[in-house]
């Protein structure tokens, strides 16, 4: 009969802990403060902030994937779920727009990671339109920092050497003889060891 008891009493003990954790829970959720145990670094500490309604230049980070800094933001926490709706992992930071509506506002992202040419992407499409949203502001090479004036999911992009021109001169005169070649001068062009100028590709 021992080997019952003891089960029973192993029983007992479960049936309490989950007790005791479904309770800290409640009562958690009840104080109005947001979930985010999974958060840490230079997360803002929610237990120490007096409005919970109105919480002024909020941090989240997750160390050692990224950072949200809610910079001359005034938001409301109360009863958020950030550990489920609030995604900052290896190169990605989101947010669940309908469960977190509320967050739904301009901040800086912060990448860690190394980028040679680093794009923002915005839903895996590039997003920099000359604005504010999806302007980077730094990379120091450990770390990506950009603006945005709403939130979706981002991530950066290494678009290695930059695509385009690096360089151009400029021809004079005819450029579409039937030869294919420059007949006239070219201004500021580069000295060619064949003694050519103006060979049109």
């Amino acid at each position: 009969m021992k080997p019952i008891h003891l089960n029973l009493s192993f029983a007992l003990v479960l049936i309490l802990l989950g007790f005791f954790s479904l309770y800290d829970n409640i009562a958690y959720g009840l104080s109005g403060r947001p979930f985010y145990s999974t958060f840490n670094g230079a997360t803002t500490d929610f237990s120490n902030e007096d409005k919970i309604d109105s919480v002024s230049n909020a941090v989240l980070e997750k160390v050692p994937f990224g950072k949200i800094n809610f910079s001359g933001q005034t938001l409301d926490f109360s009863n958020l779920d950030l550990d489920a709706h609030k995604i900052i992992e290896e190169n990605k930071i989101g947010i669940d727009a309908v469960n977190l509506h509320g967050l739904n506002a301009p901040s800086i992202l912060t990448i860690y990671g190394s980028f040679g040419n680093p794009v923002v992407l915005e839903d895996n499409i590039p997003c920099y339109t000359g604005g504010r949203h999806c302007n980077i502001i730094a990379n120091t090479g450990s770390e990506v920092r950009f603006t945005v004036d709403h939130f979706s999911s981002f991530s950066i992009m290494d678009a290695g050497l930059p695509s385009g021109p690096i360089a151009h001169w400029k021809f004079e005169n005819n450029l579409n003889d039937e030869t294919g070649n420059n007949d006239g001068s070219c201004t500021n062009c580069p000295t060619y060891a064949n003694g050519q100028q103006g060979q049109a590709a």
